[in-house]
């Protein structure tokens, strides 16, 4: 998967996406869960262009893999979010979001909040 492009890797996600909200009209779990399976190794072959892309003061404190963080997919403006607690300030609860975009372009939102809650 590596040699994709994030614009092909967010379309096939997108496209899993869709399957996934099909299967669950039909009750179909075995489907569902291989098909989050699919949507998990994208969301894993991001984050490694994000570590290989990311300045090196944040390689420091980010996991090597995104394996305990929440992953999130902005749909409408191709943007993963993965999100863990504030490694930065670990004493706090804020939520710190790393995003990419298609066009490789990260971001840190160290205090992210949901739209709904701004």
């Amino acid at each position: 998967m590596e040699s994709k492009s994030l614009k092909e890797l967010f379309h096939k996600w997108k496209d899993l996406n869709q399957q996934v909200e099909q299967s669950y009209g039909k009750f179909d779990f075995i489907t569902i869960k291989s098909l989050r399976k699919q949507q998990a190794e994208i969301e894993d072959t991001v984050y490694e262009i994000i570590l290989n892309n990311a300045q090196a003061e944040l390689k420091k404190v980010l996991p090597d893999d995104c394996g305990e963080m929440e992953v999130g997919f902005d749909m409408t403006n191709d943007v993963f979010y993965y999100l863990m607690y504030n490694p930065y300030d670990q004493e706090s609860d804020k939520i710190f979001a790393l995003t990419i975009d298609s066009d490789r372009k990260i971001e840190i939102i160290e205090d992210f909040k949901r739209n709904d809650e701004i």
